[in-house]
């Protein structure tokens, strides 16, 4: 929601959240928060009441997992010539099985579960101004697609199929880029959200996997807002620790920066 603090000028959504079963809310960018009463003070509406759901009921519709047929990535089985040109080697994105889409002219970016099965393909945008920057493909499948193929990327972390729990930790970041980086710069246990906001479903395979966080988020303020909640959404579970940098992003560092700041954050939680 929107911070109803009237002295918090941020007009954007996103930094404040809402509990409607606990009644309470709080800005991670203000520092305010509390109770809905509170809030509704805030808005001149001390005497209205809040319909709630029963808590019991699922908040969203069920998901059901359907897996693809990995024979669908040999349709975008070319150069992802943009990310080459970016720094990539051929090795690293043929390790991940990024290709490329001719059609829609889009990098395509496999995503699978814990398992090693193909649950979804993420197309990321190339060209200026093109719009969405990350699109799951859906039509674009056409025939290939299965019944009831409904994917969804944030219940799952990308690249969670090649970790090695032996390690004891695992870097969280936000994209794929930069998650690429990470890898190319040795550090193999490397997962990405897809976003900066943590999900429940990420939350519980953090949770699940018992290895200690390294947030490695992006250093605006939407990645130092998802590092908090982060580290909130954890930190009674697992040893997390925050890696300081001052570039805007993972990949805008070079490998031995990524490493020098990796390594002090690693030793933080190990």
């Amino acid at each position: 929601i929107i911070c109803p603090n009237p002295d918090h000028a941020d007009r954007r959504r996103g930094s404040c959240h809402i509990n409607l079963p606990k009644q309470v809310w709080h800005c991670f960018s203000c520092g305010d928060g509390g109770s809905l009463k509170k809030a509704l003070k805030y808005m001149g509406a001390s005497g209205a009441k809040i319909p709630l759901r029963n808590p019991a009921e699922s908040l969203e519709e069920t998901y059901v997992e359907v897996a693809l047929d990995p024979i669908i990535l040999s349709a975008f089985n070319y150069h992802a010539e943009p990310w080459i040109k970016a720094g990539y080697s051929e090795e690293l994105l043929d390790a991940h099985n990024i290709g490329y889409d001719i059609h829609n002219k889009r990098i395509t970016v496999p995503i699978y579960n814990k398992d090693g099965d193909l649950v979804a393909i993420s197309g990321r945008a190339v060209l200026p101004k093109q719009v969405p920057r990350y699109k799951v493909y859906r039509s674009e499948l056409a025939d290939f697609a299965p019944p009831n193929y409904k994917p969804n990327q944030r219940r799952y972390l990308w690249r969670q199929d090649k970790i090695d729990y032996s390690l004891g930790y695992i870097v969280v970041v936000e994209g794929f880029k930069a998650c690429l980086s990470v890898v190319d710069a040795g550090f193999e246990n490397c997962v990405a959200l897809c976003g900066a906001k943590i999900t429940q479903e990420q939350v519980d395979l953090l949770k699940e996997s018992s290895l200690s966080v390294v947030i490695f988020l992006d250093n605006d303020q939407a990645g130092r807002i998802g590092s908090e909640n982060c580290v909130i959404k954890l930190r009674d579970h697992q040893n997390v620790a925050v890696v300081q940098y001052d570039k805007p992003a993972p990949d805008d560092l070079t490998k031995n920066e990524i490493a020098l700041v990796l390594n002090k954050a690693i030793k933080e939680v190990l």
